[in-house]
């Protein structure tokens, strides 16, 4: 969620010559917010977020049923 194949072939790039932290990763996407509970960089592991009983709802976009008419 949130790495699109850019960001994944930079990250493979950058990874041939040194480890990425957190910050690196966030220079690379847009939000590193969405991706934090699923990736483990130099100096950052997600810990307790993984366990989090919102995670769901906190990386997904709420829908809302529309009426017809």
């Amino acid at each position: 969620p949130g790495l699109g194949t850019k960001v994944i072939d930079r990250i493979i790039e950058t990874r041939r010559y040194r480890r990425l932290r957190l910050e690196d990763v966030g220079r690379l996407c847009h939000s590193v917010a969405k991706v934090r509970p699923f990736i483990i960089a130099e100096g950052w592991s997600p810990g307790a977020l993984t366990d989090k009983a919102g995670l769901r709802q906190a990386i997904t976009r709420s829908c809302e049923q529309l009426s017809l008419f």
